[in-house]
This record gives C-alpha cells, sequence and structure tokens, in this order.
C-alpha cells in the first residue's frame, strides 16, 4: 500500500469513528433551555439502567448532549429514575483537550444543582477547573428542570463555547456523575468516557458518503494491477 492510500485510509478510519459516535439522526428541533423537554426528543444521548447507584434520587436514567446550528452553545440534559421534590447534585467533567486526563488546571467540571419546587425547579450551575477550584458561575436560579409534580426527573443545562475556553470543531471528553451529599453514586458512561466533537464541520449524512466512496476507492485501488512501464 503506497503513503496516498495508508494516508486516505486513516482518514476513512476517522470518518468512520465519527459515524460510530453518538449521534442526532432525527432531532426535533433546536434546543431551548426551558424546563420542557420535547425538543431533547432524536439528540445525541446515552441511557443508564436502574440499580447502579446509591439510591433512586442520584440513580441516572440518561445523559444528553447537543448544539444548534449558528449557536454558540452547549446544551445537556440529564435524567433520573427516581426524583420528586429530592435534591439532585451534578458533576460534568470535560476533558478540554482530549487526553483523557481530566484533572488539569485547563480542564473543566460543571456542578449542577438541581431542587424541584412543587410547580417549578431552581438550578445552579458553576464552572471549576479540573482541579475542582472554583472558576465562575453559569447561571444561578434558573428553572430549568421538570417540577416536584411533573416527577422531579429531568433537569437541563447549557454554556458557551468560549466560557469553557474551547472552538466548535475541538473534540472533548466527558464523564457525568452524580452525588449523594458529597459522596459519588453514578456515572455516565459506566466505564470509560464520551468523546465528542460538539459541531461537526461535515453532518452525518456527508460523513456517510464519504465512507462509502472511500471505501470503493480504496478496493479499486487494491486490486487494480500494478502499473508497468512499456520496455
Amino acid at each position: 500500500m503506497n503513503h496516498r492510500i495508508r494516508v486516505f485510509a486513516r482518514l476513512l478510519a476517522v470518518v468512520g469513528i465519527a459515524l460510530a459516535t453518538p449521534n442526532s439522526v432525527s432531532a426535533a428541533g433546536p434546543i431551548v433551555l426551558d424546563g420542557l423537554f420535547d425538543d431533547w426528543a432524536g439528540q445525541m444521548h446515552l441511557d443508564d439502567p436502574p440499580g447502579d447507584a446509591k439510591n433512586e434520587k442520584t440513580d441516572m436514567s440518561a445523559f444528553y448532549f447537543g448544539t444548534n446550528p449558528d449557536d454558540s452553545n452547549l446544551y445537556f440534559m440529564a435524567g433520573r429514575w427516581g426524583g420528586g421534590a429530592q435534591p439532585l447534585r451534578l458533576r460534568l467533567k470535560i476533558d478540554t483537550d482530549n487526553n483523557r486526563v481530566f484533572t488539569e488546571p485547563q480542564d473543566r467540571i460543571l456542578d449542577i444543582r438541581y431542587q424541584p419546587s412543587k410547580e417549578a425547579s431552581q438550578v445552579d450551575v458553576e464552572m471549576l477547573d479540573g482541579n475542582g477550584l472554583f472558576l465562575a458561575p453559569v447561571i444561578y436560579s434558573a428553572d430549568w428542570g421538570d417540577s416536584a409534580n411533573e416527577g422531579g426527573l429531568r433537569v437541563e443545562w447549557g454554556i458557551a463555547f468560549a466560557q469553557l475556553g474551547i472552538s466548535p470543531q475541538q473534540a472533548i471528553r466527558m464523564v457525568l456523575e452524580s452525588a449523594d451529599g458529597n459522596d459519588f453514586s453514578d456515572q455516565i458512561p459506566n466505564s470509560g468516557d464520551i468523546q465528542w466533537s460538539p459541531a461537526s464541520a461535515l453532518g452525518i449524512p456527508l460523513l456517510a458518503v464519504l465512507l462509502i466512496a472511500g471505501i470503493g476507492w480504496l478496493v479499486y485501488q487494491r486490486r487494480r494491477p500494478p502499473w508497468r512501464s512499456r520496455s
């Protein structure tokens, strides 16, 4: 295999990985932070089974993440198996330089506190560095979650790319944790992390076309007889 074919094969591998990651094939529409959750239908997410946390109120059921076209923010949503009026504390750990280390000064932690009330909710979000040192508030007293009457199961939040110190095309890694008091309780994913490029320059359909065309070109190159000069 010559050098150009090797390089092209590596590019195809990257495209294949992009297609294999969680994706939003049929998103319902733009994400709006309003405590309503229909707009998360079809967005990228990971589900989490029940029974793997210290208690039901900290037992997460799903973690959603996404962006909107021509929007400078990242959006997130988490669900849990049991809630009601019980408060929930989450920590979204973000490896901003994609090196599988989450505890460096340039990494970020979003500390989310969700308190449902009878007919509303209070969501507070603060940003910390990778060592847990406070950097800045993101939002206080937002009504971005289910009320207790609605079950107290879901909460959403967002942050600007600029506040995180990343660009839209930058690959990051994420882990979402729940806490029981100050103690760890649950994690999504259960092992490893989520690698995500929030705003890919290419859409999923175009990536699929490139992958299929590229595989066909590689097969043709491998089967084509070697060129021989005339003697």
